[in-house]
């Protein structure tokens, strides 16, 4: 279907929701030309003819306001915007949008319908808003990254991530990132909230990106003593037998490779794939870690261990 038609259709479709700020919007057009012949033929009173004015007036501003917002959110957003990208706005930036427009039509009806000066305003706007400003700059630091959040989209709702913090690490799926902090449903079925400017300053490792599937890691150490054919061989089948629900997946194939040699022994790696929407981090690892101990007990074996060796011998002088 050519662009111009899907335009056109998904404009039918949200068109639902103009409905009635257009009907509000031409009647109060239509009340802003008619209020003055009937209020002298219903001889109200003056003062009561200028409130009725006004509050027509606003009307039509604020009406006018709410169709161009959601002409935009129809047409930009949800149409050119989607289309073009092939995702759904940020949120919050269609808020600022709207947001923007309003503080226009309040302009608007500042220096039209109560004649004042619009540049006044926004100038004592402007020194009471730096005041503003020093109080909750903490607050607008975190709408700031907010809006760099949304643009960039390192992250979005749905994606499995690792906020790294010199406290730990959080690992859990992103809710939400609104005006002020990002929330998470951690592993441990609990919803933390992280500032959005703290989001920015962070490293965090996004699970599902490029694709669905991650890679993780687990190092082993077993003795000297235990060949290195033997020791592979325990591990890859240790990591073969957690393949299913809570497991590794079978494609890419889980492999035990060796890392390095130690003061302990000798360190194998263990990698394996899991998609962390079907199976979350923590119960891979957990999965792992119980299956290479069940299959190296089975062994006759046990992961390595700091060892000191003690001879005993007579002193000179015994």
């Amino acid at each position: 279907m050519p662009f111009t038609l899907k335009l056109a259709a998904r404009f039918a479709v949200g068109a639902r929701p103009l409905y009635l700020p257009l009907v509000l919007l031409v009647s109060a057009i239509c009340a802003v030309v008619y209020v003055e012949p009937l209020a002298g033929q219903w001889q109200i009173d003056e003062a009561w003819q200028t409130a009725i004015a006004h509050a027509i007036e606003m009307t039509v501003w604020l009406s006018a306001a709410l169709v161009v917002s959601r002409l935009i959110r129809v047409l930009v957003w949800d149409g050119i915007f989607t289309h073009t990208m092939g995702r759904e706005p940020p949120r919050l930036i269609v808020q600022l949008g709207g947001i923007l427009i309003f503080l226009l039509a309040v302009s608007g009806i500042m220096g039209v319908v109560f004649e004042q000066s619009v540049v006044g305003i926004w100038a004592t706007s402007s020194a009471v808003g730096v005041v503003i400003g020093l109080a909750v700059q903490n607050l607008i630091l975190d709408t700031a990254s907010g809006i760099a959040l949304n643009i960039e989209r390192p992250f979005k709702p749905g994606d499995w991530v690792n906020v790294h913090t010199r406290f730990g690490e959080h690992i859990g799926r992103v809710i939400e990132t609104n005006w002020r902090t990002t929330r998470l449903w951690t592993t441990g079925r609990n919803v933390i909230t992280i500032p959005n400017s703290f989001m920015t300053t962070t490293i965090v490792t996004n699970y599902s990106m490029p694709g669905s599937i991650s890679r993780f890691e687990l190092d082993f150490t077993l003795d000297f003593s235990v060949e290195t054919e033997r020791g592979l061989r325990i591990l890859n089948a240790a990591l073969r037998g957690t393949i299913g629900d809570r497991g590794p997946l079978a494609e890419p194939e889980p492999k035990v490779r060796i890392s390095g040699v130690g003061e302990n022994g000798i360190t194998y790696k263990a990698r394996y794939y899991i998609d962390p929407v079907v199976t979350s981090p923590s119960k891979a690892r957990h999965s792992v870690i119980a299956s290479v101990m069940e299959h190296v007990g089975r062994a006759g074996l046990t992961l390595a261990y700091p060892k000191n060796d003690v001879f005993v011998a007579r002193m000179p002088w015994q």
